[in-house]
């Protein structure tokens, strides 16, 4: 280090800063009783001590060093005191956190006794709690303190700058030695610096899921009795006429068992791009590369699933084998299945609108004299439904056709019908993603579409994840399924010779079209192009 920083000007000036004089005025004059308080509060006794004395010495020049060891002596002392402290502190909030941990243990038993009270007395109730999904698995252990090497050379430097901040010390070497540094801190990044930025697919969720009143169901089939009478009033007359008449209707709606089984090899990711999620201290099921695939890959598939091959366009089919793994779409029936079976059967009470047309064919004209004609037929029961459930396909469509017949000189696409309202009534077009291209329409009161479940709530449905020496499985299930709760309070078009399930890609296939290089490759494993 420069031997000029550490000259007796430069603690004179630093001195007369501190007490707000000139160094000159300090050097001739000396230190008042004041200025004596100030600077033993702030650099210790030792140091004024030492600094009168050089002072009034005849060569201070020779002896400024003394004055340096009195102010780290000094700040030392404080340092220890403040790090002794911070540590008390750390000990004091431990058992208050270890208090509150128990605390919190026996509050989540008081609420699943409830819970399960409340399941009992009431049956079952719509909505119901949310799904309790399991913590990932930890290792076991304690809290302790961080212990600190304060003999490593970073901390000397960063202690001895804290010190002196007014003196302008300079680092010894131009660089640090990482080697202490990384002695605290466990390996995790890779070494090479080949880290790389994981970019996963976009998912859309279970976006209509708004569109459905959840049931909290026990068993298989969730029933319910639509009950309807008609007219009672009538003139009076002094004889007992009796008028009005009863119905009840059941509705039953199926719900179905899901499941996933995933597994994969957190070993495979070693010399990849993505290393850095492989972490050697932990077991496999605790890796970041676990925590990573389910709650940011797994949970959001979970739901682009539901919403795209399952509960608007599945229809169930028994297994053939049970020990081969099935397509989403084939473990439950949809709601276009539903409609497709409740038109043919010609029983269940819903209104299906007769009249069709398709929508490569069809011209503007006939686009919108269909959208019209669809949004009366609903006004049959005055039920003043305000919204028309379809693809984005039909509403795009309707939409083109609106504003190639009445735009005029707008000029601007779309603008004069951008939200898909139908003339002469209040009902509007509102795409559901499920539906995909498909020309069903669905009109229906809020409230009669239904999804049933049991416990676990979808994503939220991983109950195990089990290892077996360096592979991980992981399992979940949920029971769910959909329907229409009322039939007569439904209306919907449902062209003939429609197939839901024809413009489902297969379920093994990447959103990027491709699919996994070898067929025999467990589902879920690292797959191709990490290395």
């Amino acid at each position: 280090m420069s031997k000029k920083l550490f000259s007796f000007a430069s603690i004179l000036a630093m001195v007369a800063n501190a007490v707000g004089r000139t160094p000159a005025d300090v050097s001739a004059t000396g230190l008042t009783e004041d200025d004596n308080q100030l600077l033993t509060d702030n650099f210790g006794a030792e140091f004024v001590a030492k600094f009168e004395k050089e002072r009034t010495a005849g060569a201070p020049e020779a002896s400024s060093e003394n004055l340096l060891t009195s102010l780290r002596s000094h700040f030392d002392t404080e340092v220890k005191a403040a790090i002794d402290g911070y540590f008390e502190k750390l000990g004091t909030s431990k058992t208050e956190v270890e208090g509150l941990s128990a605390k919190v243990t026996s509050l989540e038993a008081a609420k699943k006794a409830l819970e399960a009270q409340v399941e009992t007395l009431s049956g079952q109730s719509e909505g119901g709690p949310q799904a309790e999904f399991p913590a990932m698995p930890k290792a076991d252990g304690k809290l302790s303190n961080i212990i600190i090497n304060a003999a490593a050379s970073h901390y000397q430097f960063i202690t001895q700058t804290m010190q002196n901040p007014n003196l302008g010390l300079e680092a010894d070497a131009k660089t640090l030695d990482i080697v202490d540094a990384d002695a605290e801190f466990k390996q995790f990044l890779s070494q090479d610096g080949n880290n790389g930025i994981v970019l996963t697919q976009i998912f859309n969720g279970f976006t209509s899921a708004g569109e459905f009143r959840t049931i909290r169901v026990k068993d298989r089939y969730h029933k319910s009795v639509k009950a309807q009478i008609n007219s009672v009033v009538q003139k009076f007359s002094k004889f007992f006429t009796p008028k009005g008449n009863f119905k009840f209707t059941p509705m039953v709606i199926e719900t179905f068992h899901h499941k996933i089984n995933v597994t994969f090899t957190p070993a495979d990711i070693i010399d990849s791009y993505i290393d850095y999620l492989y972490d050697q201290s932990l077991r496999p099921d605790q890796m970041p590369i676990t925590i990573f695939l389910t709650e940011i890959l797994i949970k959001p598939k979970i739901l682009d699933d539901l919403e795209f091959r399952m509960v608007w366009k599945g229809k169930y089919k028994e297994d053939t084998d049970p020990k081969v793994a099935t397509d989403p779409e084939d473990s439950m029936n949809g709601i276009e299945t539903q409609l497709i079976a409740a038109k043919a059967a010609g029983n269940s009470g819903i209104n299906f609108y007769e009249q069709y047309i398709d929508l490569a064919t069809a011209t503007d004209a006939q686009v919108i004299a269909h959208a019209r004609g669809f949004a009366q037929f609903t006004k049959k029961h005055k039920l003043r439904i305000d919204r028309i459930l379809c693809s984005d396909a039909y509403r795009t469509r309707y939409i083109m056709a609106y504003d190639n017949v009445y735009k005029g000189n707008s000029g601007v696409a779309g603008e004069i019908n951008k939200d898909a309202t139908i003339d002469y009534s209040p009902a509007r077009f509102v795409a559901i993603d499920g539906l995909g291209s498909s020309p069903i329409l669905l009109a229906t009161v809020k409230g009669n579409l239904v999804k049933t479940r049991k416990k676990n709530a979808e994503p939220n449905i991983i109950n195990d994840i089990q290892r077996a020496d360096y592979d991980i499985k992981i399992f979940g299930e949920f029971n769910m399924g959909v329907g229409i709760e009322f039939g007569e309070l439904a209306y919907a078009c449902v062209p003939p010779n429609y197939d839901p399930q024809a413009e489902l890609s297969d379920s093994t296939e990447f959103p990027d079209g491709t699919k996994p290089a070898d067929d025999s490759t467990p589902a879920g494993s690292a797959g191709d192009g990490l290395g």
